[in-house]
């Protein structure tokens, strides 16, 4: 899969060394970028995502007879992917602090959003 290039509607949310976030309000689409791959989710499919990630415990992938691989599947664009250790500390890293910037957003919003003022 070639990568496309994020367009001028995308702006980026959150950015680490392996991947970043894009969102687009156009389209209501998230892009997750991550390990030479591009992901396109509405928000409900970003947050499952996160969940799924953070379901998987990577202290337990070390274990012997454990597999060294979690497959994902994502019905919203019909993939598995096979995560290794690293990548799912990387993913929760990605994820989680994308998260973070869309809940400050969110109450930057909510602050700056003019509230009507009544006059006597």
């Amino acid at each position: 899969m070639t990568l496309q290039t994020i367009d001028n509607d995308f702006n980026a949310v959150f950015e680490t060394a392996d991947g970043a976030v894009h969102q687009c309000d156009k389209r209501g689409l998230f892009i997750v970028t991550l390990f030479g791959e591009q992901i396109e989710l509405k928000l409900c499919g970003l947050v499952g995502f996160k969940r799924k990630i953070f379901l998987i415990e990577p202290a337990s992938m070390f274990e012997e007879g454990s597999p060294d691989v979690q497959i994902i599947y994502l019905p919203s664009c019909d993939r598995f992917f096979a995560f290794s250790t690293l990548e799912i500390l990387e993913l929760r890293e990605l994820l989680e602090g994308t998260m973070a910037i869309l809940r400050l957003n969110s109450l930057i919003h909510k602050e700056t959003v003019r509230r009507p003022t009544f006059m006597s």
